[in-house]
């Protein structure tokens, strides 16, 4: 009972709109000033990229709202918070358009990232989506929703003289390869509602046996190219990878952003006290 009323009345309503996801990035742009560039945050920049971010995961929220009924009902958006939310996630999107110039920081790096907010959902040629591509869907959350965004505003917002290739493979590279591991062991737990609703991900084509020794592949890369030591995440996350299944309870798909969420917010907690 106990156990029940912490995921119905405290984890569902707070993953349901992402939040934990969304507070995740908006750490990652503090670090980008604070570890990467040494420096103050630019808090107009990070609230705006943040704000983003948050746009476009609650439009994908909104605009599946379907989908989600079947993979994950308790976290599923009504209609009516779909049509309130799609209106937010326009505003969101559209807020930075304001923020930016008003505190005279450059616009242009951001624009790029307007139709990112809409084009991982929308159908964009004869009902295609960019999340019904096999494998692209995982490339275009690890690329355009995670470290590009986060390394746009490394090179064009900080001070720092690197290029851009030096920033993104020095810095987000480890990242990306995280999300595209991410991503996949979310696709494990959509699979059933996924494979009704055709979204092409890589266990409905290939199954979950082969996209769990791909997850290891990407796993054992991140350790090999960034001589990691096996940290207890990587233990963890190994864990769940070996032992979930499509059927597995869906909180346990949650363990990894929100103990993510709480490396970065364990600082701060422990500063307070």
């Amino acid at each position: 009972m106990v156990q029940q009323f912490i995921l119905n009345k405290l984890l569902y309503p707070f993953v349901k709109y992402r939040i934990h996801i969304s507070l995740i990035f908006f750490f990652l742009l503090l670090n980008v000033y604070t570890v990467f560039a040494k420096q103050l945050p630019v808090w107009p920049v990070v609230i705006s990229f943040a704000l983003w971010h948050f746009a476009l995961y609650i439009f994908d929220r909104a605009y599946d709202y379907r989908l989600d009924a079947i993979n994950q009902p308790r976290e599923a958006m009504n209609e009516t918070e779909k049509t309130i939310f799609i209106l937010v996630s326009v505003i969101l999107c559209a807020a930075p358009l304001v923020i930016l110039p008003l505190c005279n920081q450059p616009l242009w790096p951001y624009l790029p990232f307007i139709p990112v907010t809409f084009l991982y959902n929308y159908p964009v040629y004869k009902g295609i989506r960019s999340k019904n591509i096999p494998f692209f869907k995982n490339l275009y959350s690890a690329l355009f929703i995670w470290t590009l965004p986060l390394a746009v505003v490394a090179y064009f917002y900080t001070q720092q003289s690197m290029t851009f290739a030096q920033v993104y493979k020095n810095y987000f590279l480890g990242l990306f390869i995280y999300v595209m591991v991410g991503e996949a062991f979310w696709d494990i737990r959509d699979l059933h509602g996924d494979r009704e609703q055709g979204v092409n991900t890589l266990p409905v084509i290939f199954g979950v046996k082969a996209t769990k020794a791909y997850l290891f592949a990407l796993i054992a890369t991140d350790l090999f190219l960034f001589g990691k030591s096996v940290s207890d995440s990587t233990i963890i996350y190994a864990l769940l990878i070996l032992f979930v299944k499509p059927g597995s309870p869906r909180w346990i798909f949650h363990i990894p952003p929100l103990l993510g969420l709480y490396r970065f917010l364990e600082p701060l907690i422990m500063r307070g006290l």
